[in-house]
């Protein structure tokens, strides 16, 4: 047994500050959390990107190289994924999947205005959701990486033709973001895509319905694209809360149990609100605005 360096518990086996080379406890561990003398010489702008760029090499020494093919098949979790080596090639080719989804979801293909709508603003909010969710990683020094599945595009796909919508196309990760880290990103992750939807659908949507109507003569199917792509996300937000290995909800479940079940409470009801309410609301804030 070894004494915490900062409190004095116990501890069998006890972390190592890389910055200070203190003996700490698992509540201790991190630089911030035991006023490590040294942090401020590791705060620096240089040192955040040399910390991001050692985060992405560590990352790629997982990949393992396919056999059958060159684009190289990663082995995330012992399963089956699919990497274009490019993060943000990763996020449009998401963007299009969802895009895809909410034509399925419309049964929009005869309609070429639907088509378009979605083609242009699905990817648009899926990459403005990973810019976001990239960017507070940062914060924590952790590389934002979107790994790809063909099982989960299958099953994206399939689920969309019955308006089930199961979104499982890829999945969002950080290395090293498996504790507080990675919860405090779930939680600002989900919270984003729930704020995505509601935007999106109740600001966005009726401001672009009444530029239609007044000044710009924009097709209505357009609008609704948008109006669809924005009700993704929630269902974006719902499959993120999920304790399954790999996905946010797992992260947070382990890091803060109390915190889980209230987003999970948070997002089921807000989720029957959209199922209740949603038309409703649009329709308030459409006459509130003309």
């Amino acid at each position: 047994m070894v004494d915490c360096s900062y409190c004095g518990d116990k501890v069998a086996m006890p972390f190592t500050c890389k910055l200070c080379g203190m003996k700490l406890c698992a509540k201790h561990r991190l630089p911030e959390k035991h006023a490590c003398e040294n942090i401020s010489h590791f705060s620096t702008p240089e040192y955040k990107i040399e910390k991001i760029q050692k985060a992405h090499e560590y990352r790629e020494i997982k990949y393992t190289e396919s056999s059958e093919g060159s684009t190289g098949a990663p082995r995330l979790f012992n399963q089956s994924m699919w990497t274009s080596g490019d993060v943000g090639k990763n996020v449009l080719f998401g963007g299009l999947i969802l895009a895809l989804m909410v034509i399925l979801v419309n049964k929009g293909f005869d309609n070429p205005w639907q088509v378009t709508g979605a083609i242009i603003f699905a990817p648009i909010q899926f990459y403005l959701f990973y810019i976001f969710r990239r960017n507070y990683a940062r914060k924590f020094y952790l590389k934002t990486e979107f790994i790809l599945s063909p099982i989960g595009i299958a099953i994206s796909i399939i689920t969309s033709l019955f308006s089930f919508v199961i979104i499982a196309f890829g999945f969002f990760y950080e290395d090293g973001g498996e504790d507080e880290a990675g919860s405090k990103i779930g939680i600002r992750a989900i919270f984003l895509s729930y704020g995505i939807y509601f935007i999106g659908s109740f600001i966005v949507f009726p401001l672009f319905f009444l530029l239609d109507l007044r000044l710009v003569n924009l097709n209505l199917e357009i609008l609704y694209a948008v109006f669809s792509t924005s009700h993704i996300f929630l269902w974006l937000a719902i499959i993120l809360i999920f304790p399954w290995r790999g996905l946010d909800g797992k992260k947070i479940y382990d890091w803060d149990t109390r915190t889980f079940w209230k987003m999970l409470a948070f997002l089921i009801i807000a989720y029957i609100g959209h199922m209740l309410f949603a038309d409703d609301l649009i329709i308030f804030v459409i006459n509130l605005f003309s």
